[in-house]
């Protein structure tokens, strides 16, 4: 049997208001950045429907987190032959490539100089007293904003450990959306750039994004 493709147009639309504050699920508590909401009593799907979309028109976002939080604070050392590793946590905030090696060198002692090379973009992070090591932590690990790739641990030549990868101090977010009919697999709606200054506003709408910010709840085909 072939199966023809459908021919059809929407024929009823709805706008629903979203606000953070209002949210059925607050994961992160009274930070309300975190949020999930449910569609249960709010979206209907006739029993004849075709196919069903959902798109973000457009969003308000208040610019009020930082690039460098808990949850992308962390790297441990080694300075005895990978023997024990410390584990840092650096200090919650916004910085540019400058201000990082600031409170980096502040935080860390004169142990440890890190310098940046703005030709490559780069790190190279130095233990004055001899040979060691840096290692990710995990889910909360600071390497991939740094220039070093998750997971691995790094040795230094003499003293040195060189970031392979461009440092990422730039900024932006991603519009995801959890499908909980696929297990929770997550999928990116838009990826929003973040050109406002802390404390400012995101002012997102679809019509002036690269990419539109929909995606298709439900098909059918008969």
């Amino acid at each position: 049997m072939n199966i023809q493709p459908i021919s059809y147009q929407s024929t009823y639309s709805q706008q629903i208001y979203l606000n953070s504050a209002n949210a059925q699920i607050q994961l992160n508590g009274t930070k309300k950045s975190n949020v999930t909401f449910f569609f249960n009593d709010v979206i209907t799907i006739s029993k004849d429907a075709i196919e069903m979309r959902m798109e973000l028109v457009n969003a308000q976002i208040p610019v009020s987190w930082y690039l460098i939080n808990s949850s992308n604070n962390q790297f441990a050392t080694s300075t005895n032959n990978d023997a024990t590793f410390i584990t840092w946590t650096l200090p919650v905030g916004n910085y540019n490539a400058n201000t990082f090696i600031s409170m980096f060198q502040t935080y860390m002692g004169s142990a440890f100089t890190i310098t940046f090379n703005s030709t490559l973009n780069t790190f190279a992070l130095v233990y004055n007293t001899g040979a060691w090591s840096i290692q990710d932590v995990g889910c909360n690990s600071i390497f991939s904003i740094i220039g070093f790739q998750s997971g691995l641990r790094y040795h230094s030549i003499g003293t040195t450990i060189q970031t392979p990868f461009s440092v990422n101090f730039g900024a932006s977010f991603n519009l995801a959306n959890i499908d909980s009919k696929a297990n929770g697999t997550v999928s990116t709606i838009s990826s929003v750039p973040i050109s406002t200054i802390q404390g400012g506003y995101i002012f997102f709408t679809t019509i002036l994004q690269i990419s539109k910010a929909y995606f298709v709840i439900m098909k059918c085909q008969v």
